[in-house]
Formats: C-alpha cells, sequence, structure tokens
C-alpha cells in the first residue's frame, strides 16, 4: 500500500514528483493519501482534460494561491484530483459552500 503518484508524462511526473516532496505534511495526511500544495501552476499535459487545463492561468494561480476557506480548503486542495488524475475529467473539486465564492 501507501501513497504513490501515478505516471503521467515524463516531464509532467518529475515535476510532480518534485511538488509532493516540497508540500508540507498535513495532518490528514494517512498512509493512501499526501495532501499536496502546489507552489505554481502545472505545466498541464494533453492528457488534462478537465476544463481547469483552459482557465487555470499561472496569474490566475499567483491571485488564488494564498486564499483559504473558513474551514481551510485551498487552492492546492481543489486542484489535486485534476492535477493528479487527468483521465478523470475531473477539474477543481469545492470543498465546502464556500468554495464557489472564494475560488471563481
Amino acid at each position: 500500500g501507501g501513497f504513490s503518484l501515478p505516471a503521467i508524462e515524463e516531464g509532467f511526473d518529475a515535476w510532480l514528483k518534485g511538488q509532493l516532496e516540497a508540500s508540507p505534511a498535513d495532518p490528514k495526511d494517512t498512509d493512501e493519501f499526501r495532501y499536496m500544495s502546489f507552489s505554481e501552476a502545472p505545466p498541464f499535459t494533453g492528457k488534462h482534460k478537465s476544463l481547469m487545463r483552459e482557465v487555470l492561468t499561472p496569474e490566475l494561480f499567483d491571485k488564488l494561491k494564498g486564499v483559504r476557506s473558513s474551514k481551510g480548503y485551498t487552492l492546492s486542495n481543489g486542484m489535486q484530483a485534476g492535477v493528479v488524475r487527468p483521465h478523470l475529467g475531473v477539474g477543481f473539486t469545492a470543498g465546502d459552500e464556500e468554495c464557489f465564492e472564494l475560488f471563481k
């Protein structure tokens, strides 16, 4: 078991591994799941199918990277599913109702 990153594309995989290694521990981390804190907008690949790939520019990332909902949900939390699992077509996930306003 244990948490591992999927293989997507070589250059992207190296970027993603670096982001994971630089991410601070999160109290919600488990053996099967690690929360990541992204330091920059992802270098999306052709395998990323979500709308997030089209709208999450470096400028938008920089604008929202410090935003946190009152329950502690961050931009990185919302991005993680769409970044790590591009084949699912899931983009940004809202952690709570407040996220729909904070991250629009």
